[in-house]
């Protein structure tokens, strides 16, 4: 199934893209995802600690499986007050 993903910040950095589209099997989480982007971007370990997943806009926990069209959001912790 095709999966549109959007980098922020470090991760738009260490990808050298915005945004992509990618196939990933059915019933891939967000975690399952993650292990996959660092295949080819590995440099994305150090993150993954701190990594804020947003499917469709909304925040959503790294359990969260995927579905066809899906919007995946890869962005650093958000501060301010």
């Amino acid at each position: 199934m095709k999966i549109n993903l959007r980098f922020f910040s470090v991760y738009r950095d260490i990808t050298g893209v915005r945004q992509t589209t990618i196939e990933v099997p059915e019933q891939t989480t967000l975690e399952d995802l993650f292990q996959m982007l660092l295949e080819h971007h590995p440099r994305l370990r150090n993150l993954r600690k701190s990594t804020l997943f947003a499917v469709n806009r909304e925040f959503a926990e790294s359990d969260l499986e995927l579905k066809e069209g899906d919007e995946v959001a890869l962005m650093p912790p958000v501060g301010g007050g």
